[in-house]
């Protein structure tokens, strides 16, 4: 059963930290997984407070207060997301640093404060949608669950959202002129996979879209398509055409194809927890400059020779307001960020 089924919240608890603060069993759990993520293992006060709750018996008026919220948070766990994962050979898996860890320990204050945690900047993302109706707890979960997915494939680097060239599929690398293997997007389909994998729950593609869209409206995410020409379609084509395909098979086959999305996230985001500067973050962030460095991997994106300088995209349905905009992912620079948030360089510089 869905933990936000188990756990039904009501007009009253979502007011209810204006009087008294007592964190959700959900914004709990959240952090629990979080940690587990950054460490591969559950800490070990949890298993603590358990083996102890044992021992006696399975009587919890004999555990200490801490103990029995502990108790109560390690039951939830192992129900809903059970024991870490682990790599074939045995090792715990471990999906970000302790820098991404502590980012996303203080983005959980917005699940249940989302007005007044880290004075009130998260106040854009709360009220994104509308001013007067603002997001409710399990849409605040699903924005804290689906900004986790994104870490795990962040670059710690530049904030971008990518991977390298997978080897058990045969993926070729690309490299700069200094022999560093480039970024390559990954697609939104992507991430919903890894989101079911991280969270042991699948995301429906409606939902994910929403998060998205929240998150692109607060300035705290950007997404930049990639679109590039297809030279083979016309080879494609003539194959088709002497195989005996309809004319309706062989339409179909696109001229223009489109790469995965560049996504990152914008300093805004990153830098309004201001615990960005403080000694262990900064050491953080150098082991893992270090370590990419020996393993010759680039935070740099990929990019690609667009086929053109603009194009005309239309969408599926005539009543959205995009349709017929111009777009030009590749072609010419695009025009300022109204957040004032920097183009990442390589698509600044290189719209080649």
């Amino acid at each position: 059963m869905p933990l936000s089924n188990r756990n039904p919240r009501d007009r009253s608890a979502e007011f209810a930290h204006h009087l008294r603060f007592h964190e959700s069993l959900e914004s709990r759990l959240c952090r629990l997984h979080i940690r587990v993520l950054c460490f591969g293992k559950i800490p070990d006060k949890y298993f603590a407070a358990y083996e102890k709750y044992q021992r006696e018996g399975q009587d919890e008026m004999r555990l200490k207060v801490h103990e029995r919220d502990s108790l109560e948070v390690i039951l939830a766990y192992l129900e809903e997301y059970g024991l870490p994962q682990c790599k074939k050979n045995g090792k715990p898996m471990k999906w970000f640093t302790y820098f991404q860890m502590r980012i996303l320990l203080a983005f959980c204050d917005f699940i249940d404060d989302p007005r007044r945690c880290h004075q009130g900047r998260l106040m854009g993302l709360h009220q994104c949608k509308s001013g007067q109706k603002t997001l409710q707890a399990k849409q605040r979960v699903a924005i804290v669950q689906t900004v986790t997915t994104m870490f795990c494939t962040m670059n710690i680097d530049g904030h971008r959202i990518g991977r390298y060239a997978d080897k058990s599929k045969n993926e070729q690398p690309v490299f700069d002129e200094h022999g560093n293997e480039l970024l390559r997007g990954i697609t939104h389909y992507e991430l919903r996979g890894l989101h079911s994998q991280i969270w042991r729950q699948p995301i429906s593609r409606t939902k994910y879209n929403d998060v998205v869209k929240m998150l692109k409206l607060a300035g705290f995410l950007e997404v930049e398509a990639c679109y590039l020409a297809q030279p083979e379609a016309a080879v494609l084509r003539e194959e088709l055409r002497e195989q005996g395909a309809s004319e309706k098979e062989i339409e179909a086959i696109p001229s223009i194809k489109s790469q995965a999305a560049y996504k990152w996230f914008t300093h805004q985001f990153i830098e309004l927890f201001g615990i960005h500067f403080q000694e262990k973050m900064k050491e953080s962030l150098a082991y893992a400059k270090e370590a990419m460095a020996n393993k010759k991997l680039s935070n740099i994106f990929a990019t690609y020779s667009p086929f053109s300088d603009g194009f005309w995209t239309k969408k599926r349905k005539d009543h959205l307001w995009r349709l017929n905009q111009l777009r030009y992912p590749q072609g010419r620079p695009p025009d300022p960020n109204p957040y004032g948030d920097d183009v990442l360089p390589e698509l600044a510089t290189s719209w080649h």
